[in-house]
């Protein structure tokens, strides 16, 4: 006969394995649904750090990316984070077209 307190232990192990798979699973949930893919205009707004008003303008004139459905706007925010990334610019570019652009101008003066 097989000892009861090693059948204890087997179950209580069993039941370690299984808790630890719901709380990986439960894990992951939250994860997924804290990552969301797509944002409101209230939501894009506030990850970009400007006002509503300014993202409608911005749509109209298409400066942002964005997705229309059922009259609502939508953002995806992978194309707002590479919109973001592209304005970055390197401050020895800037003087050197800054440069290219005001000499010829003052030297024609």
């Amino acid at each position: 006969m097989e000892n009861p307190f090693d059948q204890i232990h087997s179950k209580l192990v069993s039941l370690e394995q299984a808790l630890e798979e719901i709380q990986s699973l439960l894990s992951n949930k939250t994860l997924a649904k804290d990552r969301k893919e797509y944002l409101s205009v209230t939501e894009a707004a506030e990850f970009l750090n400007i006002t509503p008003p300014t993202i409608y303008s911005k749509v109209s004139r298409k400066e942002l990316p964005y997705m229309k459905r059922n009259g609502r706007l939508y953002f995806s925010m992978a194309e707002l984070t590479n919109y973001l990334e592209s304005g970055k610019v390197i401050n020895a570019d800037i003087r050197k077209h800054s440069d290219e652009i005001v000499l010829p101008h003052k030297k024609s003066k």
